[in-house]
């Protein structure tokens, strides 16, 4: 096998770890996003429609929106929240997978002498670091506050709708949506998060070559 033959497998292969690590961690957000809040907005709609005195009347029906939006906001601030430690600690794994994949791809390609896996570097170290490395441009802290927000931006909106249309029972569908977007959205980001890393140990085996030969 030529070396290029061998750089485009050894890509190939790095390329698809990364959608794998994506899809891992999408589907998870989108399981725990559904189940934890379109279990909590159903019994909210059901618990509000009980009390609603006069069926068809168009306060009563609002009233019913507003009382489950209410009841939900607890839930909703603690999911977003839940969602921002777990992306980041996805996303964070995703740029140590990504940096070690990487970092192999590298030094299969690479003279030994050169080659930057091995003792040469400490993962730890490397691994701190790269909290702070850009995924297309922000952090993994940002990324997964951003993404977060959003989520909760979407799920809130889902609740005004049914107050502005009089009709809580939309919550339900209208919050699993959300929940797979979410899920779609962090897939996303932690591919993203997975080739920022293989990119940082791309331009550390540069950076390795260039000292060697200079």
């Amino acid at each position: 096998m030529t070396s290029q033959a061998q750089a485009q497998d050894e890509a190939a292969d790095v390329a698809a770890a990364g959608r794998a690590f994506g899809e891992a961690v999408g589907a998870r957000v989108t399981a725990q996003l559904s189940t934890t809040l379109v279990a909590a907005s159903s019994a909210a709609v059901l618990k509000a429609s009980s009390t609603t005195s006069t069926r068809g009347a168009v306060r009563e029906v609002v009233a019913d929106a507003a009382q489950v939006r209410d009841a939900l906001a607890p839930a909703l601030a603690e999911a977003e929240d839940r969602l921002e430690v777990e992306l980041l600690r996805a996303l964070v794994a995703a740029l140590g997978a990504g940096w070690r994949a990487g970092v192999a791809e590298q030094d299969a390609l690479l003279p030994e002498a050169v080659r930057i896996g091995g003792d040469r570097v400490e993962l730890r170290t490397v691994e701190a670091a790269l909290v702070g490395w850009p995924i297309v441009g922000n952090t993994a802290p940002e990324v997964a506050a951003h993404n977060a927000a959003v989520w909760r931006f979407a799920a809130a909106g889902v609740l005004g709708v049914a107050v502005s249309s009089g009709a809580p029972a939309g919550i339900v569908p209208g919050l699993a949506d959300v929940a797979r977007t979410a899920g779609n959205r962090a897939e996303t980001a932690t591919a993203e998060a997975f080739q920022a890393g293989v990119g940082a140990a791309r331009l550390a085996a540069g950076e390795a070559l260039r000292r060697a030969f200079s």
